[in-house]
């Protein structure tokens, strides 16, 4: 099962179990651990809800920490990163070569520096190769 040094891949469709889904704490960035539910699978939705790159926000809005889930369909470079809402990058994600998977990253709300954000929105970004994918967040406290 391929890793990122701050996310993990689920297992692969039709493999229910939670085996291999180990937490990683790298910077701050926080792997989810466990919890892996089936039935709300984003590989359970109608054929053609993802595209090549994706990007999810849960819970959405954000009172403390965030699930970030990116589906990317090829294989590459992944960037994600948090842009404030004029287009500032406050805090990077991951930087990591990738396979295609889903990968599941958590948010604290905080910045590059350790700063708690303010409450507002905030956009999610992803890129791989030359795809994009953006989700907003907003965060309440």
């Amino acid at each position: 099962m391929p890793s990122l040094s701050a996310g993990k891949t689920l297992p692969p469709s039709g493999d229910n179990t939670r085996e291999g889904l180990v937490g990683v704490r790298t910077g701050g960035v926080y792997c989810i651990s466990g919890g892996y539910d089936p039935s709300t699978d984003i590989r359970n939705q109608p054929e053609g809800f993802v595209g090549a790159l994706s990007v999810f926000v849960s819970p959405n809005p954000i009172t403390s920490d965030g699930r970030i889930t990116v589906v990317s369909n090829i294989s590459g470079r992944l960037r994600l990163q948090v842009s404030d809402q004029y287009g500032r990058v406050i805090r990077q994600l991951a930087n990591e070569e990738v396979i295609k998977g889903i990968y599941e990253f958590t948010w604290n709300a905080l910045t590059d520096n350790g700063q708690p954000v303010m409450p507002g929105v905030y956009f999610i970004q992803a890129t791989v190769a030359a795809e994009r994918a953006s989700a907003k967040a907003i965060v309440l406290r």
